[in-house]
């Protein structure tokens, strides 16, 4: 566990020294701060692999911060940084962000079964708030023309 912990450390000491760089450089004696292939210039990566090394040494409430800010980079981490925050503040304890944030999962596009599958979330199963919003994610797919059923036109 404490290797663990260290090795989190050592990622997220590079991740945060390579964030303040507007491209990607390499650095000698820091082989971690290279973005990996297929990483965007954005830094919106480097903003989730900090995230994760925060919220493994269990620092949740950074992590969340971490995670917004993927957010506000790079929208196409939506999905990916959505259900991490709402994983943090159901770690923290904290019910009705992270049900705002399954919710916001949901919408950007996570299935909900992927999603309630975690056991960090399954607790907020039977949440009213998620029900409707997987009942208008559903709608929403329904093909023109067509309502749902128990409704008029």
């Amino acid at each position: 566990m404490r290797m663990h912990v260290i090795a989190h450390a050592v990622v997220l000491a590079c991740v945060s020294s390579g964030v303040a760089l507007a491209a990607p450089v390499a650095r000698s004696g820091c082989p971690g701060c290279i973005s990996p292939a297929g990483a965007d210039a954005t830094g919106a990566d480097r903003w989730i692999a900090m995230g994760d090394s925060l919220s493994a040494a269990e620092r949740y409430r950074e992590a969340v911060a971490a995670y917004e800010r993927s957010i506000q980079l790079d929208v196409r981490v939506a999905s990916t940084s959505t259900r991490r925050v709402a994983r943090a503040y159901a770690l923290l304890g904290n019910d009705k962000q992270a049900v705002r944030w399954l919710a916001l999962s949901l919408r950007a596009g996570v299935a909900a079964e992927e999603l309630l599958a975690d056991p960090v979330f399954e607790r907020y199963r039977g949440d009213q708030r998620l029900r409707v919003t997987v009942e208008q994610k559903i709608d929403l797919r329904l093909p023109a023309g067509r309502v749902r059923p128990g409704t008029s036109a």
